[in-house]
């Protein structure tokens, strides 16, 4: 395969989406917020109350503050590293990643990506744990989209959950 380029801005609501999604998709948080969510509507609706009303505002409390502590989250990631602030250029061959930004270039060889996961918009490959690369995919060409996913999945040393085409 040749190689791919193209280049990415970042928006704020798009990565704040894409935040809440990766946190409510999960299997426990959304067992968590049904749970809340009936107590606090049986002891809200129903004449024989199990918990006073102070009960119920710390349940409520708690479902309001996960969004609110991922959205302050995403803002300050969002205003602080360098790699939201400008244009991204990304190249993308069998071999490695590229990826440009205004004072700073970066390679990375495929064998050092451990994991590459799919989200409704985007993909993230993740070089460690706590760091990822971001491709935001309306920002990037259908057929250089599917040539990313097929170079994914080619990778079989590297975990990866990708959606259907």
């Amino acid at each position: 395969m040749d190689q791919i380029t193209f280049t990415q801005e970042y928006e704020f609501n798009a990565l704040l989406k894409l935040s809440l999604y990766r946190y409510f998709s999960r299997p426990i948080l959304i067992i968590l917020y049904a749970f809340w969510a009936v107590f606090i509507f049986y002891n809200l609706f129903l004449d024989d109350s199990m918990f006073d009303s102070v009960s119920l505002f710390i349940f409520l409390g708690l479902m309001l503050l996960l969004p609110w502590a991922i959205y302050k989250n995403t803002a300050a990631l969002f205003r602080q590293h360098y790699f939201f602030k400008d244009e991204i250029t990304f190249t993308i061959s069998d071999e490695e990643v590229k990826v440009e930004g205004e004072g700073f270039a970066t390679s990375i060889s495929w064998e050092h990506i451990h994991t590459a996961r799919e989200y409704p918009n985007w993909i993230l490959l993740f070089p460690s744990r706590n760091s990822a690369y971001y491709i935001y995919k309306p920002q990037v060409d259908p057929m250089d989209w599917e040539i990313l996913k097929s170079v994914i999945k080619g990778r079989t040393e590297m975990f990866s959950s990708l959606r259907k085409s």
